[in-house]
């Protein structure tokens, strides 16, 4: 068993409901286009005593009503209006499909009430509260109480304010006597021209004449939009609903009497919250991946920031932990006169770690870690370095630290040749080069300065090495030079008259 909650004029009653004007006046809402442009979309019963009617000029309106008031339709109180219908709804069954934004259908499978009337007398009673006009109706698909409940004819209502008189209608072969061409004034369905027309020569008037028709005849003649409607009619067609989930808001605030200027009371007073918080996560089995921290400065400025968090978790000490982090970097310009956190929430995560690959044991303290050090010594300078796929020497970046970093393959094709490991300076020790110009190189004699001294007995190179020639082009040259007392160096010509020690061979 299903039921529909059809709101009539939806739009022209939200503004009406916010007591813009009075029920009493002469009221109709516009389309969307300038004034001399536009078109009536709806009317209150006051202006439909004037002879009014949808689809009428603004201009032919104000000429047969000159009492007549203009609205335009306002998004802000439709959805402040729909919150309460939504809300409403709930009340009434956990289980209900928002149709479109003026209809609800209901499930009614899981609830016990002593009859029909009795609940549609009470539901009716209970939409008072609204002040909103409302058709119901009950039926076996949903599909079918939402037809019955478009119309008044063949739906129990509640009249428009202030009235609100309640009248009950429960007969279901009411609607096979209603006139085709009423529904689809009624937007129950629509119907092309042709199938209209084809109709009205058939001498087909009413639901209960068309439901009579042959439905394989009605398929081949005129589609499936008779078909669905035949169907729909008949009560043959069902379908699941749609249901609503609403999107939970994990969200806490706390206003403090007298503004404070420390960190101190914040995070004693979130602690509570984030424990509420986290239980609230645990019921709708979600868990936190980030937490959204808003501070509200007593001089009228505020601070907002998004704290990623490494892994979910429904930890509140490890949600504190990250604030608690995040504070100790912030400078307030003011005193805090309120605060509030909101949870954005995840499905929990699953992981399963491999025999031989050891992960990190607390991803969360590993991440608090690092934030700490960032705060002493920068963001810039904390990471994993990186080998570049380049040539020049010790070129690296810094790939951001995180537990799931994977280093990519060595860009090297071979694997280097030769006995002898090289120990590398870093940085490179700047030293002076007694040199002699052979040819348009420059070939080392003697180290003069540095922890390396000594005249040069052999020497092998130079081996160019240049890129980056279409950015700031780098360039030098590479010796390996012996010198008397046996050590292997490898010397580097960066410029003209510039040499540094890169490394040493076998130390």
């Amino acid at each position: 068993m299903f039921a529909a909650l059809h709101f009539p004029c939806f739009e022209l009653h939200c503004l009406l409901v916010s007591g813009e004007v009075s029920h009493e006046f002469p009221v109709a809402l516009l389309s969307d286009h300038e004034r001399e442009k536009a078109h009536v979309i709806a009317l209150n019963r006051a202006a439909a005593g004037y002879g009014l009617a949808n689809g009428m000029s603004s201009l032919s309106a104000m000429a047969r009503c000159g009492e007549i008031r203009f609205l335009n339709r306002s998004a802000e109180i439709e959805k402040e209006i729909g919150a309460a219908l939504r809300g409403f709804a709930e009340s009434l069954t956990p289980d209900f499909e928002l149709t479109s934004v003026d209809t609800v259908l209901l499930d009614l499978s899981t609830l016990v009430f002593a009859s029909e009337r009795d609940w549609t007398l009470c539901t009716l009673s209970r939409a008072r509260g609204l002040r909103l006009p409302v058709n119901v109706a009950i039926a076996k698909t949903p599909d079918l109480a939402h037809l019955r409940s478009l119309s008044a004819s063949t739906a129990s209502s509640l009249s428009d304010p202030p009235e609100q008189e309640i009248r009950l209608m429960l007969n279901e072969e009411t609607l096979h006597g209603l006139a085709i061409s009423e529904l689809v004034q009624a937007r129950a369905f629509s119907l092309s021209r042709s199938n209209t027309e084809v109709l009205r020569l058939w001498g087909i008037r009413t639901v209960s004449e068309l439901v009579e028709l042959p439905r394989q005849g009605l398929a081949e003649r005129l589609g499936p939009e008779l078909t669905w409607i035949h169907d729909v009619v008949s009560g043959k067609k069902e379908r699941l609903l749609n249901l609503h989930k609403p999107q939970e808001v994990f969200r806490s605030s706390h206003d403090f009497e007298t503004p404070i200027s420390g960190f101190d009371p914040i995070l004693f007073v979130s602690r509570r919250l984030l424990q509420g918080m986290c239980r609230r996560l645990r019921e709708h089995q979600r868990s936190a991946t980030a937490i959204y921290l808003r501070l509200e400065y007593d001089d009228g400025f505020s601070y907002a920031r998004t704290l990623r968090l490494t892994e979910t978790t429904l930890n509140p000490e490890v949600l504190l932990r990250a604030l608690h982090t995040h504070l100790d970097s912030v400078k307030a310009s003011a005193p805090v006169g309120a605060f509030s956190l909101r949870i954005l929430p995840a499905l929990p995560s699953h992981k399963q770690y491999e025999i031989f690959k050891k992960g990190i044991k607390d991803p969360h303290r590993f991440a608090d870690t690092l934030d700490r050090l960032s705060n002493i010594v920068g963001s810039d300078r904390i990471g994993i370095p990186q080998v570049e796929d380049c040539y020049r020497p010790d070129c690296f970046r810094m790939h951001p630290a995180t537990p799931d970093f994977e280093p990519v393959s060595s860009p090297l094709a071979v694997a280097p040749c030769g006995n002898l490991p090289m120990s590398r300076f870093r940085p490179p020790i700047r030293v002076e080069v007694l040199s002699e110009k052979r040819g348009r190189l420059h070939h080392p004699l003697a180290i003069l300065t540095g922890p390396y001294r000594g005249q040069v007995s052999r020497a092998r190179g130079p081996y160019p090495l240049s890129g980056n020639w279409w950015e700031e082009g780098w360039q030098e040259m590479q010796w390996d030079v012996e010198l008397a007392r046996n050590q292997i160096l490898r010397l580097s010509q960066v410029s003209r008259d510039s040499w540094v020690l890169t490394g040493m061979y076998g130390g």
